[in-house]
């Protein structure tokens, strides 16, 4: 695994180009870490609590004064760590009403704070190999530029309803589909999409893949895998970050499982081990603490949106106070910054529709 491979990817297919030149701290925390998603007894170990996400902050030539922000948010002295919990409680919409929430986020934007994170739908990620194993040779060259959209919408048409999808993937041993199983599996997902269809452009598209699929010999992601495991850990993420940036320094919250995949296998840049990277206790961290807490925000507000349509979203910010506009600005102002310092800051694994919910709410 080499780093010049995903930065040239990052490039290519996201235009994001001078990844070399950043040379920061990055502090990591993570939330909905659910390490791995299986079958277990006919159902998954998981229920549906939201996105995955690990991020946080990065500060550039300045530092966090965590004892000033004990002293202004009045945090117990008696509490080992700030964590999110100590800050801010109840659902989404109450969290805005956070006046200790509010008062770390605006430390963040006055000493030029940075925030970044990566944001993965674990089902959508499960889910778009049955189009990156279809035998692209049998699709029109014109159409691949929307696989994106395509992987959408089978997404959208799968989860409809979660219990028939996921029956289907048992009757499949997804993603250990058996060779003399491949037409049969993508076929009754062509049946699945024809019922489902409602005569988009993209159906249209998304049949042509599928059909691709069912004339394909094998399935490169969903054959010889282990059998019913959706996501065997989260540790991609962990080495994605490091390899996007090589020449920072990754700071993360202690997680053995992606310690120990990350050392055991390690990836190069210029030939050599990449050794960009760290695992913290995060009570000697200040910054992973902190990270804690921003990465709570963002991860609720998003996956509170997730749920829901961008008209139902435009309506639930008609109605909000002053302290929840004031604190969703701030959020607001500490992502674009980010962004335009550099869009490696952020990457997402969600379907094409769940991209721009959040920004309905913020502005």
């Amino acid at each position: 695994m080499k780093s010049e491979d995903q930065i040239k990817a990052l490039e290519v297919l996201n235009g994001v180009t001078g990844v070399e030149k950043i040379k920061e701290n990055f502090y990591y925390d993570e939330t909905n870490n659910y390490r791995k998603v299986h079958f277990h007894e006919g159902r998954l170990n998981i229920t549906d609590n939201g996105d995955f996400f690990l991020g946080g902050i990065s500060l550039i030539k300045s530092e966090i004064d965590i004892e000033k922000i004990r002293k202004l948010t009045r945090i117990d002295k008696t509490a080992s760590e700030i964590k999110f919990k100590n800050v801010a409680s109840g659902d989404a919409l109450s969290i805005l009403n956070s006046k200790r929430l509010r008062i770390i986020f605006e430390e963040l934007l006055e000493c030029g704070a940075y925030v970044h994170f990566s944001r993965v739908d674990v089902l959508f990620w499960s889910i778009i190999d049955i189009i990156e194993s279809v035998d692209y040779n049998f699709v029109p060259k014109d159409e691949l530029i929307y696989h994106l959209h395509v992987k959408s919408r089978l997404y959208e048409i799968l989860t409809a309803d979660v219990k028939y999808c996921l029956k289907f993937f048992q009757k499949y041993n997804y993603p250990d589909i058996s060779s003399e199983n491949i037409s049969n599996f993508y076929d009754e997902l062509l049946s699945m999409v024809r019922w489902r269809t409602d005569y988009q452009y993209v159906d249209y598209l998304l049949l042509i893949f599928l059909t691709a699929g069912k004339k394909s010999k094998e399935a490169t992601f969903i054959q010889n895998e282990d059998r019913l495991v959706l996501i065997n850990d989260f540790t991609g993420f962990y080495r994605e970050r490091t390899m996007s940036m090589p020449n920072s320094m990754h700071i993360f919250d202690n997680e053995h499982l992606a310690r120990d995949s990350l050392s055991n296998f390690p990836s190069t840049y210029n030939g050599s081990p990449i050794c960009n990277y760290k695992f913290m206790d995060s009570k000697l961290s200040p910054e992973i603490q902190i990270s804690d807490v921003t990465i709570g925000l963002y991860a609720r507000l998003i996956n509170f949106c997730k749920r829901k349509s961008i008209n139902e979203i435009k309506d639930i910010r008609k109605c909000l106070n002053g302290n929840q506009l004031s604190l969703l600005k701030i959020a607001r102002d500490l992502v674009d910054r980010s962004d335009d310092y550099s869009r490696v800051l952020f990457n997402s694994i969600v379907p094409v529709q769940d991209q721009g919910k959040w920004a309905a709410l913020v502005y």
